[in-house]
C-alpha cells in the first residue's frame, strides 16, 4: 500500500502537464507542428480561425448541433464530420 501511494505521488511530480513547463512544452510542440505543415504557421492560424468561426456559428445556432458535428480545416477547406 505504501509503495502505491509513493508511486502516485511520484507520478504527480513527473507529469508536468499542468505546470508552466508543461504548458510551454505544449506550446512549443504546437508551434513546431504548425511550422511543419504545408502552408506554414500563417496558413495554420487561418485554418484554426476558420474552424473556430464555424464551431461558434454551430454553438450559437444549437448546442446539440455543436456537440454532434466536427470540423477539420486544412488550407482553407473545411471537412464537416458527424460525431
Amino acid at each position: 500500500m505504501r509503495s502505491l501511494i509513493l508511486l502516485s505521488l511520484l507520478s504527480l511530480l513527473v507529469l508536468p502537464s499542468c505546470t508552466a513547463v508543461g504548458i510551454a512544452t505544449g506550446a512549443a510542440a504546437t508551434t513546431g507542428v504548425a511550422a511543419a505543415r504545408e502552408g506554414g504557421i500563417r496558413t495554420t492560424l487561418t485554418d484554426v480561425k476558420i474552424a473556430a468561426l464555424i464551431q461558434d456559428a454551430w454553438f450559437k445556432y444549437d448546442l446539440e448541433t455543436f456537440s454532434k458535428l466536427g470540423v477539420t480545416v486544412t488550407q482553407g477547406r473545411a471537412l464537416v464530420t458527424a460525431v
